[in-house]
């Protein structure tokens, strides 16, 4: 019983808005791509918001664009699966949640990411 108290914890924890307070790669980013990657976090920082809903839906604003899909967390909220408008299925690891702090770890462009997002309002 206790271990279904922490699941439901988690997706309590979860459903919420987020912005991105940062972004870190894994891998060494070039020194000469090292300011365009930053204008793109920093852009990231100002228009990104992804809103998670207490039924399994989320809507994430991003530069004026809205795009909506499906979230489900396994069994001990380490990882969230979406499932897009456009029918495409992504698995993020989770890092921390609770409910001042959303990390996960995505593949983007090949690099691994950790998006580090606190609550939007």
């Amino acid at each position: 019983m206790m271990s279904l108290a922490s699941c439901q914890d988690k997706s309590t924890a979860l459903v919420r808005s987020w912005k991105i307070q940062d972004l870190k790669y894994t891998k060494k980013i070039p020194e000469a791509m090292k300011p365009a990657i930053q204008r793109s976090i920093d852009d990231l920082k100002k228009s990104f918001v992804i809103s998670y809903s207490p039924d399994g839906s989320y809507t994430t604003v991003m530069n004026q664009q809205t795009l909506h899909g499906k979230w489900k967390l396994n069994f001990n909220s380490s990882k969230i699966t979406v499932l897009t408008d456009d029918g495409q299925t992504k698995d993020y690891t989770i890092t921390e949640l609770n409910p001042s702090s959303y990390k996960f770890k995505a593949i983007e462009n090949g690099q691994e990411v950790e998006f580090e997002m606190i609550p939007a309002n």
